[in-house]
C-alpha cells in the first residue's frame, strides 16, 4: 500500500461550504442554458414538464465521480416525448460535468398519477428525498412545486405511517454503519472506513458476481444526517395543516446543512443552536472526507487517511445529538 497516501484534514474553514455549493450551482446554470438551447423544439410542451437534478446534484454537494441522476416531472405527457427530452438533457449534462461520471439514470414521474414518495415506480423504494432534493434545471417550476405538494398529500394516513416506518429503520441502519464503519452485504462485511486506524476506503468490488460499492463516509455519517432530516421533515409535515406543510416542503432548501438550519430557525427542532452548528460542522467534515476519497479513486488510490480521534469525536457527537426524534 502507498505509505504516502493522501491525508484529509477534517477541520472546516470559513467559506468551504460556499465553495462547494457555488461550484455545483454554476455547473447547474451552465447545464440549464445548454439544455434550453437543445430542447427548443419542445417549447410548446414546457408548461407541462420540468427537468430536475436529484441526489448530490440537487443538494449542491456533488463530488468528482458521483453518478448523475435527473427526474423528468410531467403532466400527462407521452412516454416517448418524456424519454427523448430527458435523454437529451442527460447527455448534455454528462458532457458539461465531466467524462468521469458513472452510469447515469433518469426517472419520469407523472405528477397526476405516480407516487412521488417512491423511486422508479417501486413501492419498496421509498425515497421522499428524491423530490425534496430536486433542483429545477429546465422547464416549468410550478410542475416541480406540484410534485412536492402531491407528495405531502401522500404522507397522510396509512401510507404516511409506512413512509415514516421505513425512514426510521433506514436511519437506524445508517447510524450503525456510521458507528462501526462497516455494512453487511449478504454474508460479507463491507468496510467503508475504519475510525480506529483513520482510513477511509473507496472502491467497486465484485462479490459473488455482483457489484458492491465501497463509499467512504457516504453510507454512514452523510446518510445518517440526511436520513434524520428526511424523517423529521415527514414528521413535521404530518403534524401541520395541509397548506402549511405544502409551504414548508416547497420552500425547504435542498442542501442538507441548509435544511437543518432552516428547520432550526423556524423552531421546529428540539435542537439548540449550538447543536445545529455542531451537526453542520460534522457533516461538512465527512463530506470533505468523501470528496477526498472520490478524488483519490480517480487517481487510482482507494484509501485515504484521516485523524481517527477527530473522526470518532464527530461520530459520537452526531450519534448523541441526532439520537431519537429531533422534532419539537
Amino acid at each position: 500500500m502507498n505509505n504516502n497516501m493522501k491525508k484529509v484534514n477534517l477541520h472546516n474553514k470559513p467559506g468551504d461550504w460556499d465553495g462547494i455549493r457555488d461550484r455545483v450551482s454554476r455547473l447547474n446554470k451552465v447545464a440549464s442554458r445548454r439544455i434550453a438551447r437543445s430542447l427548443r423544439s419542445y417549447a410548446p410542451f414546457e408548461e407541462r414538464f420540468c427537468i430536475a437534478a436529484v441526489g448530490s446534484d440537487g443538494r449542491l454537494e456533488k463530488g468528482e465521480v458521483s453518478s448523475l441522476e435527473v427526474v423528468f416531472y410531467h403532466k400527462d405527457m407521452t412516454c416517448s416525448v418524456g424519454t427523448e427530452l430527458t435523454r437529451q438533457a442527460k447527455g448534455l449534462w454528462r458532457e458539461i460535468y465531466c467524462p468521469l461520471l458513472g452510469d447515469s439514470g433518469y426517472e419520469a414521474k407523472a405528477i397526476e398519477s405516480d407516487t412521488m414518495s417512491i423511486a422508479f415506480g417501486n413501492m419498496h423504494a421509498v425515497y421522499p428525498s428524491r423530490v425534496l432534493d430536486s433542483v429545477l434545471i429546465h422547464g416549468n417550476p410550478e410542475v416541480l412545486d406540484k410534485a412536492k405538494t402531491r407528495m405531502v398529500a401522500e404522507w397522510n394516513g396509512k401510507f404516511g405511517q409506512k413512509v415514516r416506518k421505513i425512514l426510521k429503520e433506514r436511519k437506524r441502519q445508517s447510524k450503525r454503519v456510521m458507528e462501526t464503519g462497516t455494512q453487511e452485504w449478504k454474508s460479507t462485511s463491507i468496510a467503508h472506513y475504519n475510525a480506529n486506524y483513520g482510513k477511509a476506503f473507496y472502491n467497486d468490488l465484485d462479490i459473488e458476481g455482483e457489484l458492491v460499492q465501497v463509499r467512504s463516509a457516504k453510507p454512514g455519517p452523510l446518510r445518517f444526517v440526511q436520513g434524520t432530516i428526511e424523517f423529521a421533515v415527514v414528521g413535521i409535515a404530518r403534524k401541520l395543516k395541509r397548506e402549511d406543510a405544502e409551504k414548508l416542503v416547497i420552500e425547504l432548501p435542498t442542501p442538507t446543512i441548509e435544511k437543518i438550519a432552516y428547520l432550526g430557525n423556524l423552531g421546529m427542532l428540539s435542537l439548540t443552536n449550538e447543536q445545529v452548528e455542531k451537526v453542520v460542522d460534522c457533516y461538512l467534515s465527512f463530506l470533505r472526507l468523501y470528496h477526498a476519497s472520490e478524488s483519490g479513486y480517480v487517481e487510482a488510490e482507494t484509501v485515504v487517511k484521516f485523524d481517527p480521534k477527530e473522526a470518532r469525536e464527530r461520530i459520537e457527537a452526531l450519534s448523541r445529538i441526532l439520537e431519537g426524534n429531533i422534532v419539537r
